[in-house]
C-alpha cells in the first residue's frame, strides 16, 4: 500500500493558508474561557504511563473546565484518565446544537485530587464541517448492522463492527517527535470508518481548513488514538495503535459519496480496541435536545476566530489588514455567520453530501416577536442569526419546558425558506398543553428549541417552472399552506396559486391581512376564496363547512386545469371530505397531497389500561439492541429514549411517521388518528410515539439503507 510523504500530501490537501495558520493563539482570550466554561464535553487525546496513546471524552456537565490563567486550565477528569506527567495534551472542546469546536493543545503539569493541570500552548476555532457532515446534534438515529470481519485481531467482534457501523463521529489523537500532541474531529455519514481487515481501519479525509496537523505529526511519530462516538449510546470505542497515509484508489472508492471519493484516507493498524462506558457522555447527555447550548450564551466561534486573527501582532502588514477586515467584520457577525453557513452547505454538495439533512439538529433560538393573529393563534419570530433553510410546507418540532417536563409538538413555518426569522405559527387547541402555553406564557426574548425542518408535504421552487397549485386549508392548516403559498409566488413567476380556506367565522381568519396584501402583489396568479360557517351577512365569500359537497362546489368554481396539483391540510373530516370531492371530479391520487393537522387523541382509560411497568425488547435486523419498561401512561417512544435506545422520531404527535417501527409481538392500544397506512397497520407496524402497551411487546427498529 503507497504510504505518502508531507510533500506528496500537500500536493493534494494543499498548504495551509496563512490566515488559518493566524487564527491561532497561544493564551486563552475571553471569547475562549467562555466556551470552556460552557463546554461539556471534549474530546482529550493524552498518553498513559505506560506511553500508550489514548483518546477519549471527558466532561459531563459544563464548568468541568476551570481558567487558572489564560496559559493554564484545571479539568476534572474520572479515575481511568491518567496521563503520563508532562505528557502532551490536546482537546477538542464540544457545544451540543453548535457545528464550531475550539481545540487546544498543551502538556499535563500535574495530577491531583481528580484534575488535570494543563498548561496552555496554543488555541484556535475549528471548522464545523465535520460536524454538518456527520450530523451529530441531530436525534439519534436506527443502528445499522454490519457483517463480521474474517481474520484474527482486535476488530473482529460483532460489538465493535456494529458500532464502527453506526458511529458517524470521532476524535483523532497524535503526536509528534517531540511529545507534542494534537487532537481533531473526524465527522462523516455512519459508517465512515471503514473495516479494510480484522487490524486495519481507513478513515476519510475529505476537504478540510487545511492545517493537516494530523498528518505532519505521523510523518514523525506514527502513533495514534481515537475515540468514536455513536449518538444515543452512552459507551465509546477506544481504539490505539499506528498509522500511515494513503491515496490507493482501491481504498478511497470505498468511501465515496455519490461516485465522489475522499482525496486521501488516514489508516490505521489498529494494536488495541474496546468499547467502554463513558460517565462523561452519559452524564453530558450531547443528544438530548434540552442539553443543547443556549447559542445566546456562548461566543460566535465565526466572530471569534476573526478576533483572534485580529489579535495577532507579528506577522507584519498581512496581519495588519487581516486585523483591519476583523474589526470591520465584528459588527457583522451575523451576516458573515449567513455568508458562511451558504459556502458551507455548497461546499458539502460538491462534495457528494446533498442528502443530508440541513441545521446541526436542534436549535437554541430567541423569540424575536410575537404576532397575535386571532384571539386563539398567535406567530412566533424566531431567531438565532442564522437562516432557516427548508422546503416551504414543512414543518419543526418545538421543544418547550412546561412545569418542568419537556414538552414537544410539531408546527409548521408559515415563513418562506432562508429568512433570517423562522414564523411558527401557533393556535391554541382544546386541552392543547403546548398551544396553550405558546399562547399564554412565552415572551419576546425567551429561549426556545427546536428540532427539523421534517416532513414530505412541501415543494421546492424553480424559477424556470410553470404550474398550477390548488391550496386547500382548514383552520391552522392554513401555516404550511401560506408558507408554500408565498414561496411558489415569490420564486416561480410563470406559477399561479389557488387558496380555499375555511373557518369557523371572520375572527378566526389566520393571516388575514397577509393574504390579502399576498393578492393584492401577485393579482391574477393567486386567488383567494374564504369559506366561512358562520359569515356576516354582507359576506360575499363562501358560506358553510369544508365538507364534500361544499369542496365539489369550490373546486368546480374555480376549475383548475387537468395538470393542477393539489396541496390540503386540515382536521381529518375537512381531509376526508377534499378526498372524496378530488375523487369525484377525477384528480388523479398522484396530485393529491395531504397534511394532518389534528393530533392524536389519547385513548380514554378502560378496563383493559395496564397500571404496572411493562417490558419492552427492542431489536433491529432480528438483533437485539436494547431493553427497557414501560411505565403506566408511557408510550413506546418515551420508555425507549428514557432508557438511551436509538428510537427513530421527529415530531412526537402521531403526524410524520418518523417513528414507524414493527411491532413483532404483545399487544397495544394507539392514539388515534395518525398517520400510519392500512397498508402499513396491515404490515404490523405502529408509530411508538402514540402506542401504549397492554402486554409485553417485541418492536424491531427498520434497518437504516446503506449506500
Amino acid at each position: 500500500m503507497h504510504r505518502l510523504s508531507v510533500a506528496e500530501i500537500e500536493a493534494v490537501v494543499g498548504k495551509p493558508m496563512p490566515a488559518v495558520l493566524m487564527k491561532q493563539i497561544d493564551a486563552l482570550d475571553e471569547g475562549c474561557r467562555r466556551v470552556l466554561t460552557r463546554s461539556p464535553l471534549a474530546g482529550f487525546g493524552y498518553r498513559d504511563a505506560a506511553g500508550i496513546p489514548r483518546s477519549t471524552f471527558v466532561g459531563g456537565r459544563p464548568g468541568f473546565v476551570r481558567v487558572d490563567s489564560p496559559k493554564r486550565i484545571v479539568i476534572e477528569v474520572g479515575t481511568e484518565v491518567a496521563p503520563m506527567p508532562g505528557s502532551g495534551a490536546s482537546f477538542v472542546f464540544m457545544l451540543p446544537g453548535v457545528g464550531d469546536t475550539l481545540r487546544l493543545n498543551g502538556a499535563v503539569e500535574e495530577r491531583r485530587d481528580g484534575h488535570l493541570v494543563i498548561a496552555v500552548a496554543e488555541a484556535f476555532v475549528h471548522c464545523p464541517k465535520c460536524i454538518l457532515r456527520s450530523g451529530l446534534w441531530q436525534p439519534p438515529r436506527p443502528r445499522r448492522t454490519a457483517p463480521l470481519t474474517p481474520g484474527d485481531g482486535a476488530l473482529v467482534t460483532r460489538a465493535i463492527a456494529e458500532f464502527l457501523a453506526a458511529a458517524p463521529f470521532a476524535v483523532v489523537s497524535t503526536w509528534d517527535a517531540a511529545g507534542a500532541s494534537d487532537t481533531s474531529p473526524r465527522g462523516d455519514p455512519a459508517g465512515f470508518i471503514k473495516l479494510l481487515d480484522a487490524r486495519t481501519l481507513a478513515i476519510p479525509d475529505r476537504r478540510g481548513n487545511q492545517r493537516i496537523d494530523t498528518f505532519h505529526n505521523l510523518m514523525t511519530c506514527d502513533q495514534i488514538a481515537l475515540a468514536a462516538v455513536v449518538p444515543g449510546r452512552q459507551d465509546v470505542l477506544h481504539v490505539h495503535g499506528t498509522a500511515w497515509v494513503t491515496d490507493e484508489p482501491a481504498i478511497l472508492s470505498r468511501m465515496a459519496l455519490k461516485g465522489k471519493p475522499p482525496h486521501l484516507a488516514l489508516c490505521v493498524w489498529v494494536l488495541g480496541a474496546e468499547l467502554v462506558a463513558s460517565e462523561a457522555i452519559r452524564a453530558a447527555r450531547p443528544w438530548q435536545p434540552s442539553s443543547h447550548v443556549n447559542r445566546a450564551e456562548v461566543p460566535d466561534l465565526v466572530k471569534l476566530a476573526a478576533q483572534h486573527l485580529a489579535r495577532n501582532q507579528d506577522r507584519g502588514v498581512k496581519a495588519a489588514l487581516l486585523r483591519s477586515v476583523a474589526r470591520v467584520l465584528g459588527p457583522l457577525s451575523a451576516p458573515l455567520r449567513r455568508l458562511i453557513d451558504r459556502a458551507l452547505r455548497s461546499d458539502l454538495a460538491e462534495e457528494g453530501y446533498e442528502d443530508l439533512r440541513p441545521g446541526l439538529g436542534s436549535r437554541k433560538v430567541r423569540v424575536a416577536e410575537i404576532r397575535r393573529e386571532t384571539a386563539e393563534a398567535a406567530t412566533l419570530l424566531l431567531e438565532d442569526g442564522a437562516t432557516f433553510d427548508f422546503r416551504a410546507g414543512q414543518y419543526f418540532t418545538l421543544c418547550v419546558e412546561i412545569d418542568g417536563e419537556t414538552v414537544r409538538r410539531a408546527y409548521s413555518a408559515s415563513s418562506m425558506p432562508g429568512d433570517t426569522r423562522l414564523a411558527l405559527t401557533i393556535k391554541r387547541a382544546p386541552g392543547g398543553r403546548c398551544s396553550s402555553h405558546v399562547n399564554e406564557r412565552v415572551r419576546v426574548g425567551d429561549a426556545l428549541e427546536i428540532i427539523g425542518p421534517s416532513g414530505t408535504f412541501a415543494v421546492s421552487v424553480d424559477p424556470s417552472t410553470r404550474r398550477e397549485l390548488v391550496l386547500v386549508a382548514g383552520g391552522s392548516g392554513i401555516t404550511p399552506i401560506v408558507s408554500i403559498a408565498r414561496t411558489v409566488l415569490a420564486h416561480e413567476p410563470g406559477s399561479r396559486v389557488a387558496l380555499l380556506y375555511g373557518n369557523r367565522s371572520a375572527q378566526d381568519i389566520i393571516f388575514a391581512e397577509a393574504l390579502e396584501q399576498l393578492r393584492s402583489e401577485h393579482g391574477e396568479r393567486l386567488q383567494v376564496r374564504h369559506v366561512l360557517q358562520h359569515p356576516p351577512e354582507e359576506w360575499t365569500g363562501g358560506r358553510g363547512l369544508l365538507d364534500e359537497a361544499t369542496l365539489r362546489g369550490e373546486l368546480e368554481r374555480i376549475a383548475p386545469s387537468s395538470a393542477a396539483h393539489y396541496f390540503v391540510c386540515g382536521p381529518e373530516p375537512m381531509l376526508l371530505a377534499a378526498r372524496r370531492a378530488l375523487a369525484a371530479l377525477g384528480v388523479e391520487a398522484q396530485r393529491i397531497h395531504e397534511e394532518r393537522f389534528s393530533p392524536p387523541r389519547r385513548r380514554p382509560a378502560s378496563e383493559r389500561t395496564v397500571r404496572r411497568r411493562l417490558p419492552m425488547l427492542v431489536e433491529q435486523s432480528g438483533q437485539r439492541v436494547g431493553a427497557t419498561e414501560v411505565a403506566p401512561g408511557q408510550t413506546l417512544l418515551e420508555a425507549g429514549l428514557a432508557a438511551g435506545l436509538p428510537m427513530p422520531f421527529s415530531c412526537a404527535m402521531g403526524n410524520c411517521g418518523e417513528c414507524r417501527v414493527r411491532l413483532k409481538s404483545g399487544e397495544v392500544e394507539l392514539d388515534e388518528p395518525n398517520s400510519l397506512t392500512a397498508e402499513e397497520r396491515e404490515q404490523g407496524y405502529v408509530l411508538a410515539c402514540v402506542t401504549r402497551p397492554r402486554t409485553a411487546t417485541t418492536i424491531e427498529i427498520e434497518e437504516e439503507e446503506l449506500e
